[in-house]
């Protein structure tokens, strides 16, 4: 006769998760980008003759950049880009477009606002606005 073997499993208490949930971010909440710090950097950086030289934005890109801000800026998604690069030329300004960037895209797609498409992406918006 076959004696039958219960194993036992132990009874697992309810755990509380590891990690909580995602925190919603809110425009304002997090970093944001300096106009004035901005401005400066660009302008040490720039030859005068730079300013002003670009027309609409979505169609002074380079195809590599292109990619490389749909990829790194705008999670893959190309017609975020486009869209965005639609409203920065519609801005009046710098500072306008500077305040577009930070209220839509900065925090939102968490942006790392030091990295070098972040800073390229910024310079062709400064190259654009002659009244800097």
């Amino acid at each position: 006769m076959k004696e039958e073997i219960k194993e036992e499993t132990p009874k697992l208490e309810k755990e509380e998760p590891v990690f909580s949930s995602p925190k919603t971010k809110t425009p304002g909440n997090g970093p944001s980008l300096n106009i004035a710090a901005l401005k400066s950097r660009f302008a040490s950086e720039s030859y005068n003759g730079m300013k002003g030289v670009i027309g609409d934005l979505s169609e002074s890109l380079a195809i590599n950049q292109r990619f490389m801000f749909t990829k790194e800026l705008f999670d893959g998604n190309s017609d975020l880009l486009t869209h965005a690069l639609k409203s920065i030329d519609e801005c009046r300004n710098f500072n306008d477009a500077i305040n577009l960037v930070n209220s839509r895209y900065v925090n939102e797609l968490n942006w790392e606002t030091e990295s070098e498409p972040v800073q390229e992406f910024l310079l062709l918006i400064y190259r654009k606005f002659d009244d800097v």
